[in-house]
């Protein structure tokens, strides 16, 4: 584990590199090329950083053997979804050009809004789980689902719903955007984690 840390680490501290190096370039003509490295470094940054997260915050060992086929399905989806977003919006970035202000609007305003379904999901979900549970009674994957639903609806809150006083297609802006995104995913992959977990049972 000490040595999956240290390679993530060292990756990331490759990325920032590149990007600070990045930055130090101060001819016009290469904003929409330094911008795309600042974007595609914050993004890279997050498809690294996601594995350690989601080793530290999903507890395996609370499953024990609740899981079955079902619910190994939805943890890897968990898993792996945030990490095919990050990628299609990297992909993305590299081949458009600068959004105009009224683009830039309605990205940031998707972003959001994508935000509130999830939360509004995450609140529905643990009504659900609540009654789908309680004829089988609480189990500490139980438990451990709703921490990660919460940790998903907490990451929603406090980086995705803030907005910025940036101008609209400031570099600055951008990069926030790109990190909200990012943020996004990583909630989304701690909620379809948080529902394979809630969703297992014990096997008797």
């Amino acid at each position: 584990m000490y040595l999956v840390w240290i390679v993530g680490l060292a990756l990331l501290g490759i990325i920032i590199h590149t990007v600070l190096r990045s930055t130090a370039i101060k001819d016009r003509r290469y904003d929409g090329n330094r911008l795309r490295i600042v974007l595609n470094g914050i993004y890279a940054s997050g498809i690294v950083i996601w594995p350690l997260l989601f080793h530290s915050l999903v507890d395996l060992n609370s499953l024990g053997n609740a899981t079955h086929g079902i619910t190994n399905l939805l943890m890897m989806v968990g898993f792996m979804w945030p990490i095919i977003l990050i990628t299609v919006d990297m992909m993305c970035v590299c081949r458009r050009k600068k959004a105009n202000a009224q683009e830039s609007i309605s990205r940031e305003g998707e972003i959001r809004g994508n935000a509130n379904v999830l939360i509004g999901a995450a609140w529905a979900l643990g009504a659900l789980l609540s009654v789908v549970k309680g004829s089988s009674g609480d189990y500490p994957q139980s438990r451990e689902g709703a921490r990660l639903i919460l940790l998903a609806l907490l990451l929603c809150i406090a980086f995705v719903i803030p907005t910025t006083d940036h101008p609209t297609r400031s570099y600055d802006t951008s990069m926030i955007r790109a990190g909200q995104k990012t943020m996004l995913n990583f909630a989304i992959g701690l909620f379809v984690t948080g529902i394979a977990v809630s969703w297992a049972e014990p096997k008797v």
